[in-house]
């Protein structure tokens, strides 16, 4: 059955590691585009426009390209507004004839149109500021709507409603912060209570998006519901905090309890266990690019992806539920976090 998702048309996605076309895990391939903004359309309108469709290895270098877009005079002069990079399995990107590739590659006029482009994984069209996406498997639509909590809506009217006005687009950047969303007064009192000092916007963005993301898990404590124990046990093992960071997390993926092993989220960013005989990784939300973020739960790996070489490997989940919300969460701060 085919579901529709809609998101702004600036939106920084994250993608889990299954196929768009049939949902299977550990696909091959990455299908690839960027969204320019075109100051030549009306009304804030953003032409979308393929700067390339890359085919290769999902984990490991481009294998190939397809389809080079080639970009017109006015959208030379615009700015990228969003990268995304679709995981497709090699079965599903088979079914993609030179036709369809050159569609995603040069969709710019035929998204504002009422029939949009379509290819054998999904449909797309831009409907006043927002992209309307109707994908063919159920399970990648669900995944990236749990990934995405904020960015994804599941009606057009959600997503004007959450679309920043015209001329506050932000121009796509690394180390560009977006405008900070808003801590409601009785929030901030309560985690400044939690906390026991005033905390900076930015610590209580980080906080409440926590909050409102991820919750209640098995194997994830929040601060201050941490058991001691566990926390000590985290900071000796792997976790080198700073001074001037709040804990805000703890998952505990050690065996017998000891959260000796997992990942400790703090309001600067994420510190990890390694396996094996790797070292532990720290790393700041401001050094992680939001369409990076995935997971992958497959039976021999369990960790959340942060970059090519940027692993957080945890255990203890029952299903992909907890990993998507984690993915939500960091995408989230890493868009509206840059270097101090």
């Amino acid at each position: 059955m085919n579901t529709t998702i809609f998101f702004r048309e600036d939106a920084h996605l994250s993608f889990p590691p299954v196929c768009v076309g049939c949902g299977s895990n550990d696909p091959t391939k990455t299908l690839k585009w960027t969204i320019f903004s075109s100051p030549s359309l009306s009304s804030g309108a953003k032409a979308f426009k393929a700067a390339n469709v890359l085919v290769g290895l999902a984990m490991g270098g481009i294998g190939g390209a397809m389809g080079g877009a080639h970009l017109g005079n006015t959208l030379k002069k615009s700015k990228a507004t969003a990268l995304h990079t679709l995981p497709i399995c090699e079965l599903c990107l088979s079914r993609f004839s030179s036709t369809h590739l050159q569609i995603v590659s040069e969709a710019s006029e035929g998204l504002f149109q009422d029939t949009g482009i379509t290819t054998p994984a999904f449909s797309l069209k831009m409907i006043k500021g927002c992209a309307s996406w109707t994908l063919v498997n159920e399970r990648f639509a669900k995944l990236v709507t749990d990934m995405n909590k904020g960015e994804v809506f599941l009606s057009l009217d959600h997503c004007i409603a959450n679309s920043q006005s015209p001329g506050k687009q932000p121009e796509l950047g690394f180390e560009e912060a977006s405008q900070l969303p808003v801590v409601d007064a009785k929030s901030l009192a309560n985690y400044q209570s939690i906390y026991k000092r005033a905390l900076s916007p930015i610590e209580a963005v980080v906080v409440d998006s926590w909050h409102a993301i991820v919750g209640k898990h098995k194997t994830i404590y929040t601060y201050p519901d941490i058991p001691e124990k566990k926390l000590k046990n985290a900071i000796a093992s792997y976790a080198k905090c700073s001074s001037n960071e709040l804990i805000i997390a703890l998952q505990d993926s050690s065996l017998f309890g000891s959260a000796k092993q997992g990942a400790l989220f703090t309001s600067l960013g994420i510190h990890g266990s390694p396996p094996g005989v790797n070292k532990p990784i720290s790393i700041h939300y401001w050094q992680i690019v939001p369409s990076f973020v995935s997971f992958d739960s497959s039976f021999t790996k369990s960790c959340i992806i942060l970059g090519t070489d940027q692993r957080i490997w945890l255990n203890g989940f029952q299903g992909d539920t907890e990993f998507a919300a984690l993915c939500a969460f960091i995408s989230k701060v890493a868009t509206f976090t840059k270097h101090p």
